[in-house]
């Protein structure tokens, strides 16, 4: 089941966000500056998440970006480029490493003004 993540804000006051939790395939939108993704894995062991490309880069191959998230572990995911990994509505495709039961999700758009 594929699921769209949506997009929360967060300011200068700061914010405190809900994550959600991961489909086997998941969506976001990459239609702004400034978005961080970031991936919560709730098992002991270490699990992967994986950007899926689909445009391919100047030398005409697809690159997918593998995310390791480490037992127990947050990682923030930052400037995904969106040349490469937005489909043809802008929406960037994330799979896990079939474990998608162990990860929370979110995606946020971090205001400079």
């Amino acid at each position: 089941m594929m699921a769209e993540i949506l997009k929360d804000d967060i300011d200068y006051d700061g914010y405190s966000m809900s994550l959600v939790a991961a489909s086997a395939e998941d969506t976001f939108k990459n239609n702004f500056k400034n978005l961080v993704l970031i991936f919560k894995n709730t098992d002991a062991s270490s699990h992967d998440v994986t950007l899926v490309a689909q445009n391919p880069c100047n030398q005409d191959v697809l690159h997918d970006k593998i995310i390791t998230v480490g037992a127990s572990s947050t990682v923030i995911v930052s400037d995904i480029d969106n040349s490469i990994f937005n489909d043809d509505n802008g929406m960037v495709h994330m799979t896990y490493d079939g474990n998608e039961g162990m990860f929370e999700v979110g995606v946020a758009r971090v205001h400079s003004d």
